[in-house]
């Protein structure tokens, strides 16, 4: 008789998925997703998380909000043009737009409602701005008593009209609680890798306890020969 169907000691090797492989997967499907989103919107990013509630109750913290480019679905309809229209707008009159205050790339940027559009002399005369001020849109949070354009902000002074070229893109849908992820990615990425890093060292030992098993009952099957 041939033992041509029991396994030898040198076929008994692991074949479940390794840490190496579960990260590269991970990072293949984030870049697949971002380049889906990218294409889809025409901007990026193309998913932005709300982490105020200065656009309460129809923006919450924790909302995760899909944007598109500025111009993708239509150009950037004002509160006042929409009231015209009729045409209402996450709970509102006007489109919600993702910002840059002041062009600023460095510093989160903002998710507030277009309330209108001023010329330089109505910056100057209705907001008080210099001289060198220039023409753009008034934004402002659903639940804010104020203009954005009335405000400073910490290591960025006071908001100017927002110019087109600020503009990240025109939030179309938003969805509750996934905004968490992007939040705190750091934090989940920590604990997604530790829950990694164990499953690989108990993965590990149970091979080795299950190889050694196959292995003594090779050699004793060997010895009965």
């Amino acid at each position: 008789m041939t033992d041509k169907g029991k396994p030898k000691l040198s076929d008994l090797k692991p074949s479940r998925v390794t840490l190496v492989q579960c990260i590269i997967i991970i990072i293949i499907l984030a870049i697949g997703l971002g380049a889906i989103l990218f294409g889809a919107s025409g901007t990026f990013p193309s998913v932005v998380a709300v982490e105020s509630g200065s656009m309460e109750p129809n923006l919450n913290v924790g909302d995760l909000v899909f944007i598109v480019q500025k111009d993708r679905l239509g150009e950037i309809v004002t509160s006042n043009e929409a009231q015209e229209r009729n045409e209402t707008s996450f709970g509102g009159y006007g489109d919600i737009i993702v910002y840059n205050p002041n062009g600023n790339t460095h510093t989160t940027a903002i998710i507030h409602r277009v309330v209108g559009w001023i010329n330089e002399t109505e910056a100057r005369d209705n907001y008080g701005f210099p001289y060198d001020v220039n023409a753009g849109y008034i934004t402002k949070g659903d639940n804010n008593k104020v203009e954005d354009q009335t405000l400073a902000f910490n290591g960025i002074g006071r908001v100017y009209p927002i110019k087109d070229e600020w503009i990240v893109g025109k939030a179309v849908i938003s969805i509750p609680l996934l905004g968490y992820i992007p939040m705190y990615i750091w934090q989940i990425a920590v604990v997604i890798l530790i829950i990694l890093l164990v499953y690989e060292w108990f993965s590990r030992r149970a091979d080795k306890i299950e190889k050694a098993e196959e292995e003594q009952r090779l050699r004793e099957e060997e010895k009965n020969k």
